[in-house]
């Protein structure tokens, strides 16, 4: 007990309610590989991944070049390595880009530089099939 330290601390605002209030009732299920789809998702960079970045010539130069980024364990299931080229469908457009293997990648994920020009209008948090060495 006693006076505290520094002085008086003020009036309390606020008093403490016990609502019995539950938080986090509706948790989602954690994340599992499809067997034959991918999920789509952004991969952001420094340079490149702001909407507007890609249209100054000076950030330009340094934003990535175009990929899609794939998991070392769905990379080996497809016969894929770093560079081998695949087709991802993004709406009504059909885009071929090389692969980047990227170990910290989790199976089941596929990766695109967002802000980039050709992942415009991709559908983030969507399932995709992508066309590898002429399989779907």
């Amino acid at each position: 007990g006693g006076p505290l330290k520094g002085g008086d601390p003020g009036v309390r605002l606020f008093e403490a309610v016990n609502n019995n209030k539950t938080y986090f009732e509706h948790i989602p299920h954690p994340f599992s590989a499809k067997p034959d789809h991918l999920l789509l998702l952004p991969q952001f960079h420094l340079f490149g991944s702001g909407e507007m970045s890609v249209y100054s010539k000076a950030i330009a130069e340094f934003a990535p070049d175009s990929y899609a980024a794939l998991s070392a364990k769905d990379a080996e299931m497809m016969g894929l390595k770093d560079g081998s080229m695949i087709t991802i469908s993004i709406g009504e457009r059909n885009i071929a880009l090389p692969v980047a293997v990227h170990r910290a990648i989790c199976r089941g994920i596929l990766l695109l530089p967002a802000g980039l020009s050709e992942s415009m209008g991709a559908g983030w948090g969507t399932w995709t099939k992508i066309n590898y060495n002429g399989q779907t």
